[in-house]
């Protein structure tokens, strides 16, 4: 099986999608989604920022399309509740990814990084009385990676 991976990301963050593996990358600052030609098999988009019609286009005849989070709260439930009625059509499937954390998971998880199979990546890290702040950067959006709070405990 021959899959590629394409992120889409902002110019600040090219050089870090190529280092994680990425076969081509998606400047969306460039070129917008809505003027690409191209059938994904597999979509998914982190933050949601294009409508689902964008999202449709790009989607092979039998593709799936995951959105975990979503530019709004409204796009969000459409996913979440019609996700099944869109899946319909054309054979694509459109789901939401609701996590259900289990311990089964977080191993899974927990071998994957050991395996370097899986990279996380940490923006920066931040006392945990800085939570606000690092919340505040993270509403701004176009946040690299995640913001990890740690806890002195001396």
């Amino acid at each position: 099986m021959n899959s590629a991976v394409t992120p889409v990301t902002g110019t600040k963050h090219i050089n870090q999608a190529t280092a994680l593996g990425a076969d081509a990358v998606i400047n969306y600052t460039l070129t917008p989604l809505e003027t690409l030609k191209a059938n994904y098999d597999l979509i998914i988009a982190i933050n949601g920022y294009n409508s689902l019609a964008t999202y449709r286009k790009l989607l092979a005849p039998q593709g799936r399309f995951v959105m975990i989070g979503g530019k709004s709260m409204k796009q969000i439930l459409q996913i979440t509740a019609f996700g099944g009625m869109l899946s319909k059509k054309d054979g694509q499937s459109f789901k939401g990814l609701l996590a259900k954390p289990s311990a089964e998971d977080l191993t899974t998880i927990a071998e994957l990084v050991d395996a370097k199979r899986l990279v996380p990546v940490i923006e920066k890290e931040i006392p945990f009385d800085e939570i606000p702040k690092g919340i505040a950067e993270l509403e701004k959006g176009h946040v690299g990676g995640k913001i990890v709070a740690w806890v002195n405990r001396d």
